[in-house]
C-alpha cells in the first residue's frame, strides 16, 4: 500500500477541489431554500464530482498505469459526468426555475440555457466519455490477438 502524500499532484488537486466545492456551496445557498434554488447548485456539484475524477486521472498516470483500466474508468466517469452537468444546466434549472416561479400552475414546453459554455461543456464530456468507452473496446480487441 502507497504511502499517502500530502504533495503529490493529485492530492493536492483534490484539496483545492474541496476548498473550491465548499466556496461554491456557500456562495450559492439561497436564503430561503427552495426547489428551484437548490436544483441550481446540481450541475456545479456534478463538475466538482468530474474534477475529482480528473484527479484520479493525475495519480494514475503518475503511477504509470497509461491507459490501464482504472484510468479509463476516470475518464468515462469524469465525461459523463461532466455530460450530466452541462445538460442539467442546460434543461433541468431553467425549467424548475421557470415552473416554481409560476407556483407549480402552469408549464407549457421546457425552458433551454442556450449559453455557448453550456455546449461546450456537453461535447467535450461526451467526446470524453465515448474516447473511453472506444479505448476500453480496442484494448478488449488487442487482448484476444495476445
Amino acid at each position: 500500500m502507497a504511502a499517502f502524500r500530502l504533495a503529490s499532484p493529485s492530492n493536492l488537486q483534490r484539496i483545492i477541489t474541496l476548498a473550491i466545492a465548499v466556496v461554491f456551496i456557500v456562495d450559492n445557498l439561497p436564503e430561503r431554500l427552495g426547489i428551484a434554488s437548490t436544483v441550481s447548485i446540481l450541475p456545479g456539484a456534478f463538475y466538482i464530482a468530474a474534477i475529482f475524477y480528473l484527479s484520479a486521472l493525475l495519480s494514475y498516470e503518475t503511477e504509470g498505469d497509461v491507459f490501464g483500466p482504472k484510468l479509463l474508468r476516470a475518464l468515462k466517469w469524469s465525461g459523463g459526468l461532466l455530460l450530466i452537468g452541462a445538460w442539467a444546466q442546460i434543461l433541468l434549472v431553467p425549467s424548475l426555475a421557470y415552473l416554481t416561479e409560476n407556483g407549480f400552475s402552469e408549464m407549457r414546453g421546457l425552458r433551454f440555457d442556450t449559453s455557448f459554455s453550456n455546449y461546450v461543456i456537453a461535447v467535450l464530456g461526451g467526446s470524453m466519455f465515448f474516447i473511453a468507452r472506444r479505448a476500453e473496446q480496442i484494448k478488449a480487441r488487442l487482448e484476444e490477438f495476445v
